[in-house]
């Protein structure tokens, strides 16, 4: 247990320690996001920061590899899905390239995980064909939204890592334990220290596609296993699906062309007003206090989950609301 917390503890100060190198080293070399009118920020910061928080999980599933589903589940639907990024943080690829290259690594991954059949509620998904395909899909979804969502300073991996808190909360995981939500969260929290506004150092689709992966993994290993029921996994990604999927739907509603990086999203919006750290603030608040709380007694009560899970999302369908989120800047009065 001792040594599991230290590895834990290593993950942490090493995390944070390689944030603080890539930003130095970004700096030197000019790899540096510059600002555009797509942006929320205004001055230009290194990045490809997310290999900090990527790396040591495939670390742990390497040493985790015969043992752990999961841990196969990383490696051949992660290491895909980070390249693919790596390569777009360093020479901008089409959606016709790395769209397909996330589909065959979440394709890997569920291959990996024997899921016959996933619950959400008393709602079960099944045969294990239809399983699949639903889990193809989200697990794709969750690896875009996730990287539509890092656009402000600490937002990703404030997210991942409250998650990875509540899950080992809930899950009644060993929190000294050399566990994925264990390493994931020190690694994310180590990250954090570097990236937190005004961050020295951003993400990058290395690791942001790669954590949203890994995020839905991860809730799909612990639904299966029994330990966390998946909508309670819903319910604690809420801010970022959510926003994401309002979003995206407001922009065809009206006409856009989707497909374009744009600035609209919710909490983008909401940054613009009162600053990244303060949003960020916000968002984490309302995990550990209000999304905590309902994913907990989702937990406890099966049978309530979709109901609970509709609840979790009203305060962020007010904010979509009242923001226009999706909406133009032009066309936000």
């Amino acid at each position: 247990m001792v040594a599991a917390a230290m590895i834990s503890i290593a993950v942490l100060f090493g995390s944070a320690l390689a944030a603080w190198f890539i930003a130095r080293l970004g700096e030197r070399a000019g790899r540096l996001v510059t600002p555009d009118h797509r942006s929320s920020h205004s001055v230009p910061v290194p990045t490809l920061g997310g290999i900090a928080v990527v790396l040591p999980v495939f670390v742990w599933a390497l040493f985790a590899f015969d043992d752990s589903a999961l841990a196969r589940a990383a490696l051949f639907g992660g290491v895909p899905i980070a390249l693919v990024g790596l390569i777009d943080d360093l020479r901008e690829l089409p959606a016709s390239i790395r769209l397909p290259v996330h589909f065959v690594g979440a394709a890997l991954a569920l291959w990996s995980i024997p899921i016959q059949t996933l619950s959400i509620g008393h709602v079960a998904i099944e045969p294990s064909i239809v399983t699949f395909v639903v889990g193809l899909v989200g697990l794709v979804w969750l690896v875009n939204l996730y990287n539509f969502m890092d656009g402000i300073d600490g937002i990703a991996g404030a997210q991942c890592l409250v998650y990875c808190i509540a899950v080992v909360a809930i899950g009644d995981i060993d929190p000294s334990g050399a566990t994925m939500p264990t390493i994931l969260g020190a690694a994310s929290a180590g990250f954090l220290l570097v990236n937190w506004a005004p961050a020295r150092v951003f993400m990058g689709d290395v690791g942001s596609g790669t954590l949203g992966l890994l995020l839905g993994l991860l809730g799909i290993d612990l639904a299966v296993r029994g330990i966390v029921p998946f909508v309670a996994s819903l319910i604690l990604l809420t801010p970022f699906w959510f926003d994401a999927t309002y979003t995206l739907c407001a922009r065809i509603a009206t006409d856009q062309q989707f497909t374009v990086a744009h600035r609209s999203h919710a909490y983008q919006k909401v940054a613009r007003r009162i600053g990244h750290g303060w949003t960020t603030t916000i968002i984490t608040a309302m995990n550990l206090f209000w999304l905590l709380p309902l994913a907990w007694f989702a937990s406890s009560n099966a049978g309530l989950g979709l109901g609970v899970l509709a609840v979790a999302t009203l305060p962020y369908a007010v904010a979509c609301i009242a923001v226009r989120a999706g909406i133009p800047e032009a066309f936000d009065r």
